[in-house]
């Protein structure tokens, strides 16, 4: 009898399917947390207890991080890479709705489509904090070119806008929050670009405050455009505790535009006409909210 073996093809599209399917599970966001050990915390050169040590962290310091794989968090640790055990990392994303939300995200009066005056763009990282890494490109500079050239859309549809930072400086996570809240605008709106420690991870995907539902319904708006806008995986809404928008008083949403990581995103995020077109979409999504 003559042996039938698998269609070798389907065999191999079988798997590339079940990688990428896992790789949206996988992708890694940017999490604050507090350093929770009664000595200070080593940062390692690589993810592994045998690594050299760069530096440390001081016991409650609080620090932004991207998880990795087997206990470990992938952090930028004066102008360079670092990792830090994340058993001694207190996160800051576990806290629940009631503890971490801001309520006045949800107030009588937030403002709706037509009503939209000024607006906070975040572009996110900057200065020794180069933000995800990955094929030749750095968040920070991505992230600020884009909320420059949305900055440029919305003044030409007369909505005032007030950057978080306007160069490649660093800034405090506090210090974003502090100058969107003083700023007394409608709307906050935070770009960065991704990382995953898959190289399939790719797509856009847009975060909202924890019981906001205002800033669910901005979220959902930016995440709509900006996937219709371009062509890409739509990763869809998700709901986080990130600090900038927990501690922000008006409704608040954190757009990714996609994963450095992977190559195919990462073409794209080099070019003016994705980074225009990322633009327009964002604009659209803000006067639509």
């Amino acid at each position: 009898m003559t042996k039938k073996f698998p269609n070798l093809f389907m065999i191999l599209f079988f798997t590339f399917i079940v990688s990428f399917i896992t790789s949206m599970s996988d992708a890694k966001a940017h999490q604050m947390g507090e350093v929770n050990s009664q000595s200070s915390l080593n940062v390692r050169e690589n993810p592994s207890e045998t690594a050299n040590i760069i530096g440390s962290l001081e016991p409650n310091e609080r620090v932004e991080y991207i998880a990795v794989d087997d206990g470990w968090g992938q952090i930028t640790y004066k102008g360079q890479l670092g990792y830090i055990s994340t058993d001694f990392i207190t996160s800051e994303g576990s806290e629940s709705a009631g503890n971490g939300s801001n309520p006045s995200n949800d107030m009588e009066g937030s403002p709706g489509a037509g009503h939209i005056q000024h607006i906070v763009l975040d572009p996110g990282h900057g200065g020794v904090d180069p933000g995800a890494l990955g094929h030749n490109l750095q968040e920070k500079e991505i992230t600020l070119d884009v909320a420059q050239r949305v900055e440029a859309q919305l003044k030409n549809e007369g909505i005032d806008v007030t950057l978080t930072r306007s160069t490649d400086a660093t800034t405090s996570l506090a210090e974003r929050a502090t100058v969107a809240n003083q700023s007394g605008a409608d709307l906050f709106v935070s770009i960065h670009a991704n990382a995953s420690t898959s190289n399939f991870a790719r797509g856009i995907e847009t975060y909202y405050s924890s019981g906001s539902q205002e800033s669910r319904n901005l979220a959902n708006t930016l995440q709509m455009q900006i996937t219709d806008g371009v062509e890409t995986i739509d990763r869809g809404i998700i709901e986080s505790n990130f600090y900038v928008l927990r501690t922000t008083t008006m409704p608040s949403a954190l757009v990714e535009l996609g994963f450095v990581t992977n190559g195919q995103d990462a073409s794209l995020l080099r070019t003016d006409s994705f980074r225009n077109q990322a633009a327009s979409s964002i604009v659209t999504g803000i006067k639509n909210y």
